[in-house]
């Protein structure tokens, strides 16, 4: 990823220079419970109840309720879709 290179102003130090440099975006580890919901195409009320019956692993920091992506990809893979004869 190619980071934009700081402008150096007259007379700045390189610590000012540094400090022009925007953040590199961070991927969350996390997802909130609507934002699940839309990746699995399911309703935010249905998500919910999920989480409540233990359906979806989520963990609670607070009062927020948070799907880690990496049990959320492992609960996919894991899940097997049940046939209909």
């Amino acid at each position: 990823m190619n980071r934009p290179q700081p402008r150096r102003l007259a007379g700045a130090s390189p610590l000012t220079a540094l400090m022009q440099i925007p953040p590199a975006p961070v991927e969350r580890v996390t997802l909130t419970v609507p934002e699940a919901a839309q990746l699995l195409g399911i309703s935010r009320n249905e998500a919910y109840l999920a989480v409540q019956r233990g359906e979806l692993p989520a963990r609670r920091i607070g009062r927020r309720i948070l799907i880690p992506r990496v049990a959320l990809e492992r609960w996919l893979a894991e899940t097997v879709p049940r046939r209909r004869c």
